[in-house]
């Protein structure tokens, strides 16, 4: 809370945990840029370990993917998880507000 006792909001990202998965579209680079930005911003985030490991949905919020190609992606749909693509944490960011994970 902030000293005046109104509301003092965190950062952007810091009720959520992300897990980026990696493709022909999303580099490894890619996806470590996008892990920086959400750390950053006070998100949490792994790179996923395919095809040695599955992801843990229990602790993850959000997936970015640039595909829906992936070995956990109908466990996640079936969990309610939001599925985006990256340039859903680059519209988030740039209008600093969650963009409506439908559009991504």
């Amino acid at each position: 809370m902030a000293q005046d006792g109104g509301y003092e909001p965190g950062p952007l990202l810091g009720q959520s945990s992300f897990a980026v998965i990696r493709s022909e579209a999303l580099t490894d680079a890619d996806a470590s840029k996008l892990v920086k930005q959400i750390q950053l911003h006070g998100g949490k985030a792994v790179i996923d370990n395919y095809p040695e490991e599955r992801l843990d949905l229990d602790q993850i919020t959000h997936i970015i993917a640039a595909t829906s190609d992936f070995q956990d992606y109908h466990d996640a749909v079936e969990q309610f998880k939001s599925i985006v693509k990256p340039s859903w944490v680059e519209a988030s960011l740039a209008t600093n507000r969650l963009a409506n994970p439908r559009r991504y």
